[in-house]
């Protein structure tokens, strides 16, 4: 008798938001240089075979330097580990910051913590 182990990741793509950081304040990127800062990062980590890791930008925001990504689930820890490790970027310092981690990107664009804030504070009139 065979026993059924479902898969562990029920979706096929993680859905990352985050934002990069120059440590000087003065540093800012277009979403064509996010998505080079985000290659750089992954082949900083993983080499040249690693930067091929298929990473795309669903939405970039100038304003606060944050973009939502979308990579295939099974793959999310090396980005996430490619992100977290990042350094520098065209020779300055920087971070990248992992906001959020969503399997859809209606979870991501939901934060439970609001709603609950939110909630509570439409429930208690004074």
């Amino acid at each position: 008798m065979e026993v059924f182990i479902p898969p562990t990741h029920t979706s096929r793509w993680s859905f990352v938001r985050c934002r990069l950081s120059f440590h000087s304040g003065d540093g800012v990127v277009d979403a064509s240089g996010f998505a080079v800062a985000v290659t750089a990062a992954v082949r900083g980590l993983l080499g040249e075979v690693g930067a091929a890791l298929p990473v795309e930008i669903i939405l970039f925001d100038d304003a606060l330097q944050e973009a939502i990504l979308r990579v295939p689930a099974p793959r999310l820890r090396e980005l996430w580990g490619s992100l977290t490790t990042c350094t520098e970027f065209d020779k300055r310092p920087c971070s990248f910051r992992v906001v959020a981690v969503a399997g859809s990107l209606l979870s991501l664009a939901g934060s439970s913590r609001e709603w609950c804030r939110d909630l509570a504070l439409r429930a208690d009139p004074g």
